[in-house]
C-alpha cells in the first residue's frame, strides 16, 4: 500500500493507483481516504450492490431462508449434475459454432463461467501437439475457468496477455518464442515469464489467424465451476492444460521450464 499526503498542490496522477495497488491518502498525518483499482466490471457491481430492487431481492431471499423455504444445495446438484455434466461436455468441448477471435472481443459476457479454445486445424502448432490433435481428431487445446467475468479472463489475459496468462505462456513457448534473458532475476515470482513486446505482438497475431472459441455462462458457485473445469480437462485432455492431462504435458512443462531459465539466468 503506497501512502500519500495531500494537498491543494498535489497533481491528480500522484493519487491514482498504479497497477494492483492501494493507496491511502493522508492529510495531515492522518489517514482520509482509500483508493483502490476500479474497472468497468467492479463498476457494474458497484452499481448492481446499491440498486434498490436488487436490494429488495435480496431482502425477499432472506425471508424465505428464515421461513425454511428453501431446497438443500444437494438435492438440487442431484437433480441437474447428470444433464449438466453432459451439456458441457457435449457443447463446450465441440468446436462446431466456436467463434473467432474479432467476434470473442465483441461478444464475449463479462460473467463467470467456463469457455474452451480450439485451433482451426491441427497442422497450425508444432509437434508433438499437432500429432496429439490429430490423432485424437480434436481441434481443442485449453478449458479455463472464469470465477468472475469471460471477457476478462480469455480476452484480456489469455488472449491479449493484459495480465499473467499461463495459456498464453505456453502457447508462446510451443511456438518457439522465449524470453528476455534475465528478465525475472531480479524478481521474487520466478514463475511468470513473459515475452518481448514484439514478440507478445506476433503471438497475439497468431491467435488471431488460428484460434476460435465457445463459452458457457454459469451461476454455478466458484467451487463447482472449478470442478466442473477439472472434470472436463480429465475426460477432454486438451493439450495446453498442464493439469490433470497427459497429451504432450511432458513436452510443453520443459518448454515454460527453458523460458523460466532463460528468465531468470540460472
Amino acid at each position: 500500500m503506497r501512502k500519500v499526503t495531500v494537498d491543494s498542490k498535489r497533481p491528480m496522477a500522484d493519487v491514482l493507483p498504479r497497477k494492483n495497488e492501494d493507496v491511502l491518502l493522508l492529510r495531515n498525518g492522518h489517514p482520509v481516504a482509500l483508493v483502490v483499482p476500479f474497472d468497468d466490471d467492479d463498476l457494474e457491481w458497484y452499481a448492481l450492490e446499491r440498486d434498490p430492487a436488487f436490494i429488495e431481492s435480496i431482502r425477499r431471499a432472506r425471508e424465505q431462508v428464515a421461513r425454511g423455504e428453501t431446497i438443500p444445495q444437494e438435492e438440487v446438484w442431484a437433480s441437474f449434475k447428470p444433464a449438466g455434466a453432459k451439456e458441457l461436455e457435449e457443447d463446450l468441448t465441440d468446436s462446431q459454432g466456436a467463434v473467432g477471435v474479432a467476434d470473442a472481443e465483441e461478444f464475449a459476457p463479462a460473467s463467470a463461467g467456463l469457455y474452451a479454445i480450439f485451433v482451426d486445424q491441427a497442422a497450425s502448432l508444432p509437434e508433438p501437439f499437432s500429432s496429439c490433435l490429430a490423432r485424437d481428431g480434436s481441434k481443442l487445446i485449453y478449458i479455463g475457468v472464469a470465477t468472475k467475468s469471460i471477457r476478462k479472463r480469455l480476452i484480456d489475459q489469455d488472449f491479449r496477455c493484459q495480465q499473467p496468462s499461463s495459456f498464453f505462456r505456453s502457447l508462446g513457448a510451443a511456438l518457439g518464442f522465449t524470453p528476455t534473458p534475465g528478465s525475472l532475476a531480479a524478481r521474487k515470482n520466478k514463475q511468470n515469464f513473459s515475452f518481448s513486446p514484439a514478440d507478445k505482438r506476433s503471438i497475439m497475431k497468431w491467435i488471431e489467424c488460428h484460434l476460435r472459441v465457445k463459452w458457457l455462462e454459469s451461476g454455478l458457485a466458484k467451487a463447482e465451476l472449478q470442478r466442473a473445469e477439472r472434470r472436463l480437462i480429465e475426460t477432454r485432455k486438451p493439450v495446453f492444460n498442464l493439469s490433470g492431462n497427459g497429451n504432450g504435458v511432458a513436452t510443453l512443462q520443459g518448454l515454460r521450464k527453458r523460458c523460466r531459465i532463460i528468465a531468470t539466468g540460472e
